[in-house]
């Protein structure tokens, strides 16, 4: 999915208002532009919810069989 597919997805839902909408917006780019930080990208294309399922039961599944546990830093 991309960026603009996202923000046209957003922006057609109306259910934020412009304020909401602008700090949302403002929020994907800058996880965007901090996508290294991530272990996992999990996209979320319209009308594929199952796959948007199964992916993050994948990860679950991947995550429990990790042999070295990740230290979590707040």
């Amino acid at each position: 999915t991309s960026e603009e597919e996202w923000r046209e997805r957003l922006i057609s839902r109306g259910s934020e208002s412009d304020e909401s909408l602008q700090i949302r917006l403002q929020t994907v780019q800058k996880e965007i532009n901090q996508v290294g930080i991530f272990d996992y990208i999990v996209e979320n294309p319209k009308g594929k919810l199952d796959q948007t399922v199964d992916t993050i039961i994948a990860i679950i599944h991947a995550e429990h069989h990790r042999v070295k546990h990740r230290e979590i830093q707040i």
